[in-house]
């Protein structure tokens, strides 16, 4: 650690040397200016670029849409965009750097206030911005450079959205989404309209998290995060939903980024590939490095090295007849060996258990094409067909040792567990949207998914001393999923906005049928002040895998007896208040409640058992028959302070109250696992140019995090012993909680500019205080052996103090 902090320091001693006496760094920023509702180019829209709210310089779209500016100083700009007829746009702490070119595509849209050909304009308001219009509440516009500012977001969206209001942030091994109580099973990741396996490196079989995403911040564009209540557009949702976007390459230059860091050495390549059609590419691969800095004694949680990889690009072609087409990907290869038997003492191991080896491997991707056109200058269609599938597959093999924790020379290891999931499926994504007037347009579209999955599971039964077969099922062609909407957004002036739509989806395996109405609306006061409504239904499919767990027949043959489990299924409402003091600065509160129904819960006995509190974690769960009869209800209280950066600061701030709880088959209304009943984030940053030239900049920052201790239950230590791992009380489920979870990082970076290029240097240090937050209880075979008559349960700690840093150059 110490060597690993002189290192640090000593490069960024080297760096702002070898900087002192450079002259100033230009660059520009280019973009395209386009009509939100119908995806038009604008020309003639006036661009404005402004520092510290004086003028700088300016740029109009030409018949394209496409505009451009002088070269102007590197630094961080504000960015407003005008056009007669449309509301004005305005965009803060806009980075402009020597070694890479800022591009800024806007969407305005048109308003209803015109006098004489001129337009009445409101206040801008930088925090209304977000990718889908008809998301007016519960809506979170972020891009790539959020995922590298918030300190302890390690470059990864999840962990980003973490930090805002409604995401709760308790679990340092992995970025599970949990939104309002909900479990991360609820969450929607959606890729270039698709919707996209876990994509996550070591991702466990029905979870949506993991310990480190595929998605690489370098090729992320402007993207959505919705926690509620979202449009028609969105489906196969209950929590929450991630509308990930790719950026088109540079159309005008080549420009390569190169980044080393603690989570992997990158590279990404992006360039034209036909100047005057503006063809561009795009493209990052990632190769994982956690293997060097194991010399480092930096703790990662375990002994073992995470081995992984991961690729992505996108090529755009526009045409000059024939609309635009669009070729993307995106892949991760992982694997991992927990090999235990190698040591002769007890080891902390945070992701597998401690009484066996364990060997496990993931494989997902996804290849996809789409094709835009427009029919006419308010009429687009746009259409995505892909392949994506993920490979998951593990054995482990028990530990045998002696009293005196020497492996037992006769038989040290015992295979215990042998699985291989495998899951693809075919995409087909449709829409086509039509703007009827300035005050009315409408987005109808089809989602169709074709599922294949292959399946083997045995496990070793140690007390029958029979393997037992979970899954075996070579089906091939599984189900069809369908998803057809449609959605309008009605503007009955610039101060009432009106959107609404129908979701139906239907799943062929279960013949699952479900038609969901939603509705949204918008007041504004005044230009500072809105009010927001929101409610609809929502359903969800089961993670796929459990519709084919099997069970054997009165006669020994095996069937699916949850073959027919139908959606969970739930109806959410959200009011929201937002008030945009200035440009930079706003508070926005939320209120919401969330009722869910049809939840599977266990047939065969009355328990606790649901699927709302499935879904985190590294292990696999495996329900016995399944009935639709559970419910659950999410209610609380949100609140976000946000300003962004402005004169060499920003800060935000989130806090939420809430209540999560659920009946099993049991009928007891219980906590769910996710209740912590609060959860609050609060980060600062700030940033200063230094030295005679002001080409390098320092940058500091600081976190915390205050939540709710996970729920947990009272144990029953016999039965424990016996089985060798945890076995909980179920009649008192989830009454215990562990400790409440607090965490402070901090953050050190610099970046300096020279000629062409930029270097960039960051230092996160999450969980500086070392604070010792607890996850869950575990079986300890150590106690269990060499201390018979101690409880061999423990509480499982978090990660400890972890140094992450990076050196990254755009060139």
């Amino acid at each position: 650690m110490i060597k690993l902090l002189q290192t640090t320091f000593l490069i960024l001693l080297l760096f702002i040397t070898a900087q002192l006496g450079a002259q100033d760094r230009m660059q520009r920023i280019r973009g395209r200016v386009i009509d939100k509702e119908s995806l038009y180019p604008i020309s003639a829209a006036t661009v404005r670029v402004w520092y510290q709210q004086e003028f700088i310089t300016g740029a109009i779209s030409d018949e394209s849409g496409y505009y451009k500016t002088e070269l102007i100083p590197i630094g961080r700009y504000d960015v407003s965009i005008e056009f007669v007829g449309y509301e004005p746009a305005f965009f803060t702490n806009i980075i402009i750097g020597s070694g890479k070119e800022t591009e800024l595509t806007v969407e305005l849209s048109e308003s209803n206030l015109v006098i004489e050909g001129v337009v009445v304009k409101a206040t801008d308001n930088n925090f209304a911005n977000h990718v889908n219009e008809s998301g007016l509440v519960s809506n979170r516009l972020f891009n790539a450079e959020e995922t590298e500012r918030y300190v302890g977001s390690r470059q990864d969206p999840a962990r980003m959205a973490l930090n805002f209001a409604g995401a709760q942030a308790t679990d340092d091994s992995r970025n599970d989404i949990v939104v309002r109580g909900n479990s991360p099973l609820g969450l929607l990741w959606r890729y270039e309209d698709v919707e996209l396996p876990n994509p996550n490196h070591f991702a466990v079989a029905g979870a949506s998290g993991g310990p480190i995403s595929v998605f690489n911040n370098k090729v992320i564009g402007k993207s959505d995060f919705m926690t509620g209540a979202f449009p028609a557009g969105f489906g196969n949702a209950l929590s929450g939903a991630f509308d990930m976007r790719m950026r088109n390459g540079n159309t005008e230059r080549f420009e390569q980024t190169f980044q080393f860091g603690l989570f992997g050495t990158e590279l990404a390549l992006e360039g034209p590939i036909n100047k005057k059609n503006k063809a561009s590419y795009i493209a990052a691969y990632r190769y994982s490095t956690l293997q060097l800095f194991d010399k480092l004694n930096v703790p990662l949680g375990t002994n073992a090295i995470p081995n992984y990889q991961d690729a992505t690009f996108k090529v755009n072609i526009p045409t000059a007849k024939h609309g635009t087409f669009a070729f993307f990907g995106i892949g991760g290869l992982s694997n991992i060996d927990i090999v235990l038997s190698k040591f002769d003492e007890p080891q902390e191991e945070l992701y597998g258990k401690k009484d066996r080896d364990q060997y496990f491997t993931t494989k997902m991707g996804m290849l996809g094409a789409s094709h835009k056109y427009h029919i006419n200058k308010t009429t687009m269609s746009k259409l995505t067909l892909s392949v994506s599938g993920s490979d998951i597959g593990g054995n482990h093999n028990l530990i045998n040792r002696l009293p005196d924790f020497t492996l037992d020379p006769n038989n040290p290891l015992s295979p215990v567990l042998f699985f291989k999931m495998i899951e693809s499926k075919s995409s087909l994504a449709w829409s086509l949207r039509k703007k009827v007037s300035n005050k009315l347009n409408f987005v109808t579209g089809l989602y169709m998914d074709a599922y294949r999955v292959n399946y083997t599971d045995s496990i070793y039964n140690q007390f029958t001393n029979v393997w037992e077969l979970r899954m075996d099922y070579k089906g091939g062609n599984a189900a069809v999923l369908v998803q057809p909407y449609v959605q309008f957004n009605y503007k009955y002036s610039d101060r009432f906005l009106l959107t609404g739509g129908l979701h139906t989806q239907y799943f062929a395996m279960s013949n699952s049928v479900s038609v969901e109405p939603r509705v949204a609306m918008k007041y504004g006061f005044n230009p500072k002040q809105s009010l927001s409504f929101g409610a609809g239904l929502h359903s969800r499919m089961q993670p796929m895998y459990v519709y084919f767990y099997q069970k054997r027949d009165v006669n020994g043959n095996f069937f699916l007896h949850n073959q027919n489990i139908d959606f969970t299924r739930s109806m959410h409402f959200v009011l929201s208040y937002d008030h945009v003091f200035t440009k930079y600065f706003r508070i926005k509160a939320e209120t919401y409640y969330q009722y869910l129904y049809n939840v599977p819960v266990d047939k065969l006995s009355s328990s606790s058992f649901s699927l709302l509190n499935m879904g985190s974690g590294f292990d696999r769960f495996f329900p016995d028959e399944l009935i639709n009869e559970g419910t659950g209800n999410n209610y609380g209280l949100e609140l976000t302070v946000e300003r962004n950066f402005f004169k060499n600061y920003y800060f935000l701030a989130t806090g939420s109250l809430f209540e999560s709880n659920y009946r099993g088959s049991d009928g007891v209304q219980r906590n769910t696992d996710f209740n912590g009943r609060f959860a609050s984030r609060a980060m600062v940053g700030y940033e200063k140019a230094v030295g005679k030239s002001k080409q390098t900049s320092l940058n500091f920052g600081g976190g915390v995090t205050y939540a709710g201790g996970r729920r947990y239950s009272p144990v029953d230590i016999d039965s424990s012993i016996r089985s060798a791992d945890v076995v909980y009380d179920d009649s008192k489920r989830n009454t215990l909680q562990f400790k409440h979870f607090f965490r402070v990082d901090v953050r050190l970076g610099f970046k300096v500019e020279a000629k062409k290029v930029s270097h960039e240097f960051v230092l996160d240090v999450i969980n500086l205080l070392n604070t010792r937050n607890i996850l869950t209880l575990t079986y300890d075979p150590e106690i269990a052996l060499t201390r018979p008559n101690d409880n061999p349960l423990v509480e499982q700690p978090q990660l400890n103090r972890l140094p992450v840093f990076f050196y990254k150059i755009h060139f």
